[in-house]
């Protein structure tokens, strides 16, 4: 799909213009995800918490299993359902958003969300090495 650009009005406060870099999705469901975007932005400050937003509400308006991506650098590559993916910028923010099938994840029993730790500056980083096989 050719990259699009979608205007948005300001209300209150100036809204980001999205750029759309790649979709499959209705452009109803395409506008629904930037508007919730936009949403989450004048919100959260922390990507997390904007990708966070926005999966839930998703989750709930178009039922489960949506995943979203927020960042400014960051590779990806997804499998999703047809008719449920799109990658846009507003500003100089990413965002990645797709529902996938719970087949595809081999899930079983109620789904679970798993939030990203937080790190605490206080406690020990750990130390990373590279695994090398062993031997013989």
């Amino acid at each position: 799909m050719a990259e699009q650009t979608s205007p948005t009005p300001a209300a209150g406060r100036d809204k980001l213009e999205a750029q759309i870099k790649a979709a499959d999705m209705t452009e109803d469901m395409q506008q629904e995800a930037i508007d919730v975007a936009q949403e989450a932005m004048s919100k959260f400050t922390i990507e997390k918490d904007i990708a966070q937003h926005i999966k839930r509400t998703f989750d709930e308006r178009k039922g489960p299993t949506w995943h979203c991506i927020v960042g400014r650098n960051f590779g990806s590559f997804v499998t999703h359902e047809t008719k449920h993916f799109i990658y846009f910028y507003l500003g100089h923010c990413a965002i990645l958003l797709f529902k996938t099938h719970r087949d595809v994840l081999g899930a079983q029993g109620p789904l679970e969300e798993f939030p990203t730790a937080q790190v605490d500056p206080s406690l020990p980083q750990p130390q990373y090495r590279r695994w090398t096989p062993p031997s013989g």
